[in-house]
């Protein structure tokens, strides 16, 4: 692959954030929603990796089959100097337009290829939750991505919006509830066997909704990430410091609906945290990627 980054990139301030002063970092994180896949997407976003060390990357709302993905795992592996590890959460596709919609990926470089441990899914095999275990010298972590799906723009429950899928899933499965009670009791049940298990966790993913609780999908994001026992390390510093993140950059008014909590801010102290800014991420006019450093409590 040629290396086009100093052509995608801006050459100044390709990353808006911030890092704490003398902070060291044992782990990096990031995730994007690239609005289904296209092989361009894909090499844009594994040299994002690349040039700015992203350990461990998701992306969101892949759109592909079981047999995809298998597909793209050994394209992306590809693109990559060193070998990874690339575990994926596909959807079904019912031969209808728009009817992959959902999915997503994780891709784990370097030293912490050889660290994972385990992965796992929620059983609605849409895509709304994909967790990966890594084994640590002195404990283990989760690190795992979530797509909240917004509600579709028209009445017509028997389109391919990713809620409507959820709810005819729920409904065949005997299910009750809205498909972000399932969802939210999926990420739920994982953060508690954690908890048990002493197993800090980073969430992180589209959650279609803003922290402050105004516009977007969903309103109580911070209610229900208190509930859970989550922080939102990156809102409290963005807030103190007066930072801007914005990761969804279409239409007039950007704002932040992607965000990266975690569990246990003593076992997982965030080292800094920032999104992409240059050129080529407005050419697609969606999200932009945001990542996150960690330090690990030894």
């Amino acid at each position: 692959m040629r290396d086009t980054y100093g052509d995608m990139e801006d050459k100044v301030n390709t990353n808006a954030g911030m890092r704490l002063e003398s902070a060291q970092h044992d782990i990096k994180v990031c995730q994007w929603n690239m609005s289904g896949w296209d092989d361009e997407k894909a090499e844009d976003f594994c040299l994002y990796m690349q040039h700015n060390n992203i350990d461990v990357g998701f992306l969101n709302d892949i759109r592909m089959t079981a047999n995809e993905c298998e597909m793209a795992k050994r394209k992306l592996k590809g693109l990559f100097v060193e070998d990874c590890h690339i575990s994926a959460s596909s959807v079904i596709d019912p031969g209808t337009v728009g009817g992959k919609v959902g999915g997503q990926l994780v891709i784990i470089r370097g030293a912490w290829r050889t660290a994972v441990r385990n992965t796992s899914t929620d059983r609605a095999g849409l895509g709304g939750l994909l967790v990966v275990y890594l084994k640590t010298k002195c404990r283990t972590i989760a690190i795992a991505n979530t797509y909240w799906p917004t509600l579709p723009s028209d009445d017509d429950e028997d389109s391919n919006a990713l809620q409507n899928k959820y709810i005819r899933w729920m409904k065949n499965v005997r299910m009750q509830g809205d498909p972000i009670d399932y969802i939210r009791g999926a990420i739920k049940e994982k953060l508690d066997k954690n908890k048990e298990r002493g197993v800090p966790t980073i969430l992180m993913g589209d959650f279609n909704a803003h922290c402050d609780g105004k516009g977007a999908t969903y309103k109580d994001l911070a209610v229900w990430a208190d509930e859970c026992c989550l922080t939102n390390q990156i809102e409290l510093l963005s807030k103190a410091n007066d930072i801007n993140i914005e990761t969804f950059i279409r239409g007039e008014h950007p704002s932040q609906i992607d965000h990266i909590l975690t569990s246990n801010e003593e076992e997982l102290a965030l080292a800094g945290f920032g999104c992409a800014t240059g050129a080529v991420w407005h050419r697609y006019r969606d999200h932009v990627p945001l990542w996150a450093e960690y330090r690990i409590a030894s």
